[in-house]
């Protein structure tokens, strides 16, 4: 993985200088900014400028931002001397992670995860942060995740299997959580309408 990692630097660094900005997400997650208003929306490993939630306060959304790196002295000063143009907007950072989540159940109406997960955990914390996330959406709510794989494999089709595993896509079926069959496109993950289903905190 690390030698994955080193030959995608570029494009790595290239997604981060914009800080995963609203136009990175819809083109990576296929979200319409149009569909964002009034939805209260969980952010896992989101930038330490939080330009999404930032851009997405435009729309009537509201973001809270989860990434572990805000456990850093130095990314919390960053923070704290980062005064947004927008007075309306408001900072909801939380220093987590994504197999952690510290908010309780149905709490979002949708989350979000470019990169965070498909590419920088195992399976294993993979499944981990999905339950997790699962557990704090809303009955009906949506996971978006992406991308699939880096630029050299965005042409060719990658099952779900092949990213997540088969226990998470066995224990999504296990509790009647859909899952989209687009194999090139972003894994958007949908809660099952049973309030009961998924909200139940990972091992």
């Amino acid at each position: 993985f690390r030698e994955m990692v080193s030959d995608n630097s570029t494009e790595i660094e290239k997604f981060w200088e914009t800080d995963g900005n609203l136009a990175a997400y819809k083109s990576e997650l296929g979200l319409d900014p149009k569909d964002l208003e009034g939805k209260k929306i969980l952010d896992v490993g989101s930038g330490t400028k939080e330009t999404f939630s930032k851009e997405a306060a435009e729309y009537g959304a509201e973001v809270y931002s989860v990434n572990p790196k805000l456990k850093h002295l130095k990314d919390r000063e960053q923070l704290q001397g980062w005064i947004p143009k927008d007075p309306e907007w408001q900072k909801r950072s939380v220093a987590a992670k994504g197999e952690e989540l510290p908010f309780k159940d149905s709490s979002f109406d949708a989350a979000t995860a470019l990169w965070s997960i498909s590419l920088y955990l195992g399976q294993e914390e993979q499944l981990k942060a999905v339950q997790e996330i699962i557990r704090t959406l809303k009955p009906g709510g949506k996971l978006y995740m992406a991308p699939r794989g880096f630029s050299g494999a965005r042409n060719m089709p990658i099952p779900n299997e092949s990213v997540l595993g088969k226990e998470a896509l066995g224990w999504l079926k296990e509790h009647n959580h859909s899952i989209n069959e687009d194999e090139k496109g972003p894994i958007v993950i949908t809660k099952s309408s049973d309030e009961r289903a998924g909200e139940t905190r990972a091992n």
